[in-house]
C-alpha cells in the first residue's frame, strides 16, 4: 500500500499520465528493496503505512 498516489504534482506521473520509472525507484527504493528481504520486512513496512494512513499507534 502506497501512502500517497501518482500525480503530476508529485512527478510520478508526466502530463500523458505515463509513469515516470526513474522518479517513483528514487522515492519507492526502500519499499522495492524490501520485497526481496522476505515476508516480515514487507509486513512490517505496510503496517507502518496502515498506522499512518489511520493514525493507530
Amino acid at each position: 500500500m502506497l501512502e500517497e498516489t501518482f500525480t503530476e504534482q508529485n512527478f510520478m506521473v508526466n502530463s500523458t499520465l505515463k509513469m515516470v520509472r526513474y522518479k517513483i525507484t528514487e522515492t519507492h527504493k526502500s519499499r522495492l528493496d524490501s520485497i526481496y528481504q522476505g515476508e516480515a520486512a514487507i509486513r512490517e513496512i505496510n503496517l507502518t503505512t496502515i498506522r499512518k494512513m489511520f493514525q493507530v499507534k
